[in-house]
């Protein structure tokens, strides 16, 4: 189109690309680094982890050519999407109505412009469209003959989903916790004012104390960014007892990293006081990197450390790197204080849903089919094998019927050790408490209420 739109005499003009904008930074601003969600600290704990991919998926030949197809049909959906294109195009548009104006009193080079234009410019004006339409309706088309995947029927015939109007009991817990775990995810993300209108909204109470500790986390963050440790340190100094009882190098990270930050200053003087103040408590667990930190002060001009990988100045990449591995152990211990997972549960569960969506809707098909319900609501009527990052504890499934223990049927444990099922132990018991009766495993015999619960 651009050699069309060219007039016999064209002068070159390019659009020049606009500067990018910064905004100052406001308080309780969510920390971005960039437009990615998963750059967000707080998603990118196992967001960034390499998964395995979920073995239920299915790989065959078929497949593959779908796949192939739907790659055919993007690559060609794609040949026109050049943004340079589209700038070079409305330049040569320019300076084509340019070029019409000043010669407009000019009926011989009218003419001549008339005529490219009914004959070559309105032609591709009309068909550049149609191309494209046509390039996303095959696009279109592909997928539906690759994904052919009805939610519907995996809702429907499955998962009973309760509706805004049930009054239910169950059903208004469902919501107030569904509305709980998204007010949570707002606070999670930083995005505090969002959270507070989506609160008043849909009527639902958080702790006032959840709150105040996600904005001072973001805080602590926020002063990270700017390369001032100091918030982090008093945070992981006033919860030193917690740390250590889980374990955690959180505090010796932290003071890792303001030594290393020191030296990157060229400030070896200070970095050396910097140890000898705050290293000591850490050489029972931490004398080796300890040695190499100090003893990379006299590298520190040479640019050759043999600490390099382990010990010595950060800066750029590094810096960033350290920095967010930092961040990441800081959230992690953050959350565990307050009692939530490192992830958010919004997260999770969307992430295990694109796993178990596909084979449920699969099953609800089949199960309309053959024009059959599932009519237990505390199982899935196939199995459905998640990625070791979901599986969040141990099931017990009683030796003696062979079910899943549930709230209403938890795993009970007889005096000489052996686990069975409480409706397996009830109808053992013959629904008495004075009825003695016989270990399945072994001849040690007992009565009900000497049962105790097991919690996996």
């Amino acid at each position: 189109m651009l050699g069309l739109l060219s007039p016999p005499t064209t002068q070159t003009h390019r659009a020049e690309n606009g500067t990018n904008s910064t905004r100052e930074s406001k308080p309780r601003e969510p920390l971005r680094p960039s437009t990615s969600i998963y750059t967000n600290p707080l998603l990118s704990l196992t967001a960034t982890q390499p998964r395995e991919p979920p073995r239920n998926t299915i790989s065959n030949p078929g497949h593959l050519r779908r796949m192939d197809l739907i790659t055919k049909e993007s690559g060609q959906l794609g040949k026109n999407a050049s943004l340079q294109a589209c700038e070079d195009s409305v330049d040569a548009l320019l300076d084509f109505l340019e070029q019409a104006k000043a010669n407009v009193t000019d009926k011989q080079y009218m003419a001549q412009v008339h005529t490219m234009y009914t004959s070559q410019v309105a032609p591709q004006i009309i068909q550049t469209p149609n191309d494209v339409h046509k390039a996303i309706s095959r696009y279109g088309k592909a997928l539906d003959r690759t994904f052919k995947l009805n939610v519907n029927s995996a809702a429907s015939s499955i998962v009973q989903i309760a509706s805004d109007n049930d009054d239910s009991k169950e059903a208004v817990e469902s919501r107030e916790e569904l509305n709980r775990a998204v007010a949570v995810h707002l606070l999670r993300l930083g995005e505090f004012d969002t959270a507070n209108i989506f609160l008043g909204e849909s009527a639902t109470k958080l702790p006032p104390l959840l709150v105040e500790q996600f904005e001072l986390l973001y805080d602590i963050l926020r002063s990270m960014g700017e390369r001032n440790l100091q918030p982090a340190i008093d945070w992981a100094s006033t919860h030193q007892r917690f740390l250590d009882c889980r374990g955690s190098d959180l505090e010796f990270q932290l003071r890792e990293l303001q030594f290393k930050m020191l030296l990157s200053q060229r400030d070896t003087s200070a970095a050396l006081a910097y140890a000898r103040t705050h290293f000591q408590r850490y050489q029972r667990h931490y004398l080796k990197e300890i040695s190499q930190l100090v003893t990379s002060i006299l590298y520190s001009y040479t640019g050759n450390s043999p600490y390099e990988k382990t010990g010595g100045e950060v800066s750029g990449d590094d810096h960033a790197v350290a920095l967010k591995t930092v961040q990441q152990t800081l959230i992690k211990e953050f959350c565990t204080l307050l009692g939530l997972s490192s992830e958010s549960p919004l997260v999770q569960a969307v992430s295990s849903g694109t796993v178990a969506l596909p084979i449920l809707a699969k099953m609800g098909g089949i199960m309309k089919t053959k024009r059959t319900e599932w009519t237990s609501s505390n199982e899935l009527p196939v199995e459905i094998d998640l990625p070791p990052e979901f599986q969040f504890h141990s099931v017990f499934v009683c030796p003696v019927s062979k079910e899943q223990t549930t709230d209403s049927n938890p795993p009970l444990m007889l005096p000489c050790g052996h686990i069975l099922a409480h409706d397996t132990l009830k109808a053992m018991s013959k629904d008495s408490d004075r009825y003695r009766f016989k270990c399945h495993y072994c001849p040690e015999e007992t009565t009900f209420p000497h049962t105790r619960r097991v919690y996996f």
